[in-house]
């Protein structure tokens, strides 16, 4: 029995590992170097800061839907519901496009670009939070599958960019394929019943989804913040090489953020003691594991950069050991965060967020002012050091979710 449960957490983690790793290395190592062969430096910078805000647009609203979905499950199980999600997910995307189009009169950018955007950013969205699905139905199969389309709609896509220079069709058509498979796999198999029905667990749910998805915000605005504030602050060229040789070390990610997905959704089916006592184990291994982290990080840097992105080498490589130690601690606190999510109050995980946001607004400041761009990634390591070391307070002196409970009644 033993060997079996053991076998199938291998599957598990193998299918979801493959699955994040097909879509990061279809958009790191196909599209993007590509993409920055056959355009000029201000159109790829367009190329990335659009792909800056998509991703954080669908970990925000799609992922952690998916997530507060996984964290609530065991309610809405307990008191047979069914719904609030979808609601929660249609007006989310209502509430974005309606949002972008509006905005635009201020913005200028020509409407059939804006609809564009607004089109992958949806369907984006949806995918990633379908994933919820699937985890918890432990179906792990149907991620790979469901990525492995996009990758497929992602080619296609490669055709029109060398053909008719259209830079967004890669990602336009991974999207629309990889959601036919979703909703085809939704609908015939079952995973889950389509409703837009609105329950009573739906004002804690929005609360959970608003707290997460707050925490979720921080991180993401940060992690991405790279891009977004060197553009304006620096301009294109610098932004490109500051994307060139961040973009090679969060590869490593593949491994680390499935692996954190499948924890979250374990969690779920096991009791508390047992999964503080899977806590405690992993703990020991942290500190070693950042070692490793930190080296392969920084070697995956410099050798990705030298090969995908060779014509900003020169200008890259003082920037790669500052940008491995913090993809470094970055994934080390990502296997520590789905212990928090489910054992701990989210008001205290925002908390340590915002204290995280803080210290990288004022580091970034005065280390870019000192030491141009490499004190802005100097600035990265030194927020992700104060994130990870909240979350070892937050595991060793923070109140649990149950204690909270218990405290209050």
């Amino acid at each position: 029995m033993r060997l079996r449960l053991w076998l199938q957490n291998i599957k598990d983690y193998g299918l979801n590992i493959s699955a994040f790793g097909l879509y990061i290395v279809m958009q790191q190592l196909v599209i993007l170097p590509l993409l920055s062969k056959v355009s000029n430096d201000s159109d790829f910078s367009e190329i990335v800061f659009f792909i800056s805000i998509f991703n954080i647009m669908c970990i925000v609203f799609g992922e952690e839907l998916g997530n507060t979905r996984i964290v609530r499950s065991n309610v809405y199980k307990r008191n047979n519901l069914n719904g609030d999600y979808h609601v929660i997910l249609l007006t989310v995307i209502v509430f974005i496009s309606s949002i972008s189009l509006i905005g635009n009169y201020y913005i200028g950018v020509m409407w059939l670009d804006i609809i564009l955007y607004v089109t992958i950013i949806a369907f984006g969205i949806v995918r990633y939070f379908s994933m919820a699905y699937f985890k918890l139905n432990q179906r792990f199969h149907h991620i790979l599958f469901m990525n492995l389309s996009y990758g497929v709609g992602a080619i296609i896509g490669l055709y029109f960019v060398t053909i008719y220079d259209f830079y967004l069709a890669p990602f336009l058509f991974g999207e629309i394929v990889s959601g036919i498979y979703v909703l085809y796999t939704v609908l015939n198999n079952k995973v889950q019943q389509l409703t837009l029905a609105v329950t009573t667990e739906f004002q804690h749910t929005m609360t959970t989804y608003a707290q997460l998805g707050g925490v979720s915000i921080i991180i993401n605005a940060i992690a991405y913040l790279d891009r977004i504030i060197i553009y304006p602050m620096l301009g294109a060229t610098a932004m490109v090489v500051y994307f060139s040789a961040s973009a090679m070390s969060k590869m490593i990610s593949l491994v680390i953020n499935p692996i954190s997905g499948v924890i979250l959704a374990r969690l779920t089916r096991v009791g508390k003691d047992k999964g503080e006592e899977i806590l405690s184990g992993l703990v020991k291994y942290l500190f070693p594991s950042l070692l490793l982290f930190s080296i392969g990080s920084i070697t995956v840097s410099y050798f990705g950069v030298k090969i995908f992105y060779s014509n900003y080498f020169s200008d890259a490589i003082v920037l790669i050991i500052p940008i491995g130690f913090a993809t470094a601690l970055s994934l080390v606190s990502f296997l520590l965060k789905p212990f928090l999510v489910t054992y701990y109050q989210t008001k205290g995980i925002l908390m340590i967020h915002v204290l995280y946001a803080i210290v990288f607004c004022f580091s970034m400041y005065f280390f870019s002012a000192w030491w141009g761009i490499i004190g802005f990634a100097w600035a990265n390591v030194l927020a992700r050091l104060t994130q990870l070391g909240l979350y070892f307070f937050m595991v060793f002196a923070g109140k649990s979710r149950e204690e909270v409970e218990v405290a209050s009644v």
